[in-house]
């Protein structure tokens, strides 16, 4: 559904930002939805938070109140800001920045785009900059990856993977992936643009470093569910990450689990999965280890984990020297 985004002129109680999802109950799509309307007219509308918008944020190096300035095209929405504040860039054009204060999001109002200002961006409360999840395939990272981004949304995000092959019917890109040319992907891995890509079938698949990049300046953790050896990329002071393996039980449990789940995995593949992160924990990536989680059912694991966040949002947790001596 394409949301229609708030023009300044409709009303004092709906904000630039905000998006109208319905007009009289149908779905809105376009502006045309909304002006085309006579009589009274019932709007169902989300009012945007700092994260379901676009993440422009700019530092104010002087005063500025609207009201005293006569060029201001909207004095129906009136903003008043102080040299120091933060604003939220919603959209702009040579002349006019429509812009909101992040200390209260409820003033947004045009700017002047010749306002002095400088570009910020926020910084994760967590202290760090990616959560990696790394284990064995079926193992549940993906699911508590998933818990994760539902539950805390406003800290949290992830990226689209990025693919050579071509779009199906009824895919959006930007939605199930970001669709680009072979040569084009092949041309990023050359340059060292890419954390992690794998071929198949003749078709690559893999995570851009930039798409990991735009949720780090977003103010939120880029969690990801990679391989290990995406940590030759990411394990510097740029990324920052906090490596979290989730393991499976011993054996013998997986193996109960398994058959109270249903699941139908036979011995080989549970012996596998088991294999496999014993060989990871012992392996040449262990060292960067902060958290091995045993994933015996999802709801504990993901609260364990959460603990572990905790921690590092109060401060408990290290960092290595490395990331700060460059």
């Amino acid at each position: 559904m394409v949301c229609t985004k708030v023009t300044p002129s409709i009303s004092d109680t709906i904000k630039p930002g905000d998006t109208i999802q319905e007009i009289n109950g149908c779905p809105a799509r376009t502006i045309k939805d909304l002006y085309s309307q006579i009589g009274d007219v019932t709007l169902k509308v989300v009012l945007s938070d700092l994260y379901n918008a676009p993440m422009q944020f700019v530092k104010s190096l002087t005063n500025y109140n609207s009201e005293k300035d006569p060029l201001n095209p909207n004095q129906h929405l009136p903003i008043s800001v102080r040299k120091g504040e933060i604003l939220q860039v919603m959209s702009e054009d040579k002349q006019w920045l429509q812009a909101r204060k992040v200390n209260d999001i409820s003033q947004c109002a045009f700017i002047p785009a010749t306002l002095p200002t400088i570009s910020v961006s926020m910084l994760s409360p967590f202290g760090r900059r990616t959560l990696i999840l790394l284990g064995a395939s079926g193992v549940g990272r993906r699911t508590i990856k998933s818990m994760l981004l539902a539950q805390l949304p406003n800290y949290f995000s992830t990226v689209l993977p990025v693919t050579s092959r071509a779009q199906k019917a009824g895919e959006q890109e930007g939605r199930e992936y970001h669709y680009e040319t072979k040569e084009n992907i092949l041309k990023k891995i050359r340059e060292g643009k890419m954390v992690e890509w794998g071929e198949l079938n003749g078709v690559i698949y893999g995570t851009s470093a930039d798409s990991v990049r735009r949720v780090v300046r977003s103010g939120r953790v880029c969690v990801l569910d990679c391989s290990e050896k995406a940590l030759e990329f990411l394990y510097n002071s740029e990324f920052m990450p906090f490596v979290v393996v989730i393991g499976p039980p011993k054996f013998e449990e997986l193996q109960q689990m398994s058959k109270l789940r249903g699941d139908n995995q036979s011995d080989e593949q549970l012996q596998a999965t088991v294999n496999y992160h014993e060989n990871l924990i012992k392996g040449q990536y262990s060292k960067y280890f902060d958290q091995i989680l045993i994933n015996r059912n999802h709801d504990v694991t993901f609260r364990r984990l959460l603990e572990a966040l905790e921690n590092l949002k109060n401060g408990s947790q290290w960092v290595p020297s490395e990331w700060l001596s460059k």
